[in-house]
């Protein structure tokens, strides 16, 4: 039997990049995902894709910036499966530009669904988890929370402040003895581009590449076999820790 076999699991930003390949490793290991994301028809089309594969996956709406939703989900994920095993808080936005070019709204939206999101998922995860015995939570952070980068000023702050946000919610649930372990995965530059997103220069993608030893972007799915472990049971005396998938890119 699958060591996920009986577990519910909640992804937010599950409808497509690294989210939708995080729904599809846990499901594929036999557990029970909600994908949750913000836009209706966009959940229905992903759930719907895993679940003609015969795989058992749902989908919910979800505006991770909004607690009013979390308190809304987490009762139909109680309602509906009994109970919730695993959250991965991966839902996240970028809007690029100096410093000096950032509005306060684009900052603050950047920051809401990055980092008060993230903050959101965590609380009401672990209210529910220790409901339902422990688990585990894991926080997609980014390198660019720990080297920065030029031009991406909420993006870095706002993801810096998730692997901060994860150490704090690990040591508390350490002392609080609830079993629930907290991790954060930073991916490095991975190889997706969102629906409608501005598209990388053939420059700026060749410059990275060369700045990455192992010479290629990650795929989703190697960011979700990250995540998949951190929750797993392979990661049980796992917690607090940052796990980084980048090519070595930050190893330099």
């Amino acid at each position: 039997m699958s060591a996920m076999k009986g577990r519910v699991v909640l992804v937010t930003g599950g409808a497509s990049g690294i989210g939708f390949a995080t729904a599809r490793r846990f499901a594929e290991a036999q557990a029970t995902v909600i994908i949750a994301d913000l836009d209706k028809a966009t959940v229905t089309g992903a759930a719907g894709e895993l679940a003609r594969q015969k795989l058992d996956v749902h989908g919910m709406v979800l505006d991770v910036t909004r607690e009013a939703h979390w308190v809304r989900i987490m009762r139909q994920i109680e309602r509906r499966f009994s109970r919730l095993g695993v959250v991965v808080n991966n839902a996240g936005v970028g809007r690029p530009g100096a410093i000096v070019d950032t509005s306060l709204a684009d900052w603050r939206f950047v920051t809401s669904v990055n980092l008060d999101g993230v903050f959101l998922g965590v609380k009401y995860g672990i209210e529910a988890l220790t409901r339902h015995g422990g688990g585990a939570i894991v926080n997609v952070s980014s390198i660019i929370g720990t080297v920065g980068t030029a031009n991406n000023a909420a993006y870095a702050a706002s993801k810096g402040g998730v692997r901060q946000l994860s150490k704090v919610a690990a040591l508390e649930c350490a002392a609080a003895g609830n079993g629930i372990r907290v991790n954060s995965v930073l991916p490095g530059y991975v190889e997706m581009q969102r629906k409608g997103a501005k598209k990388m220069s053939g420059e700026k993608r060749r410059a990275l590449i060369d700045a990455t030893p192992m010479a290629r972007f990650a795929t989703p799915a190697e960011i979700a076999d990250a995540i998949y472990y951190l929750a797993s049971a392979e990661s049980s005396y796992v917690t607090g820790t940052d796990l980084i998938v980048d090519g070595g890119f930050t190893a330099q």
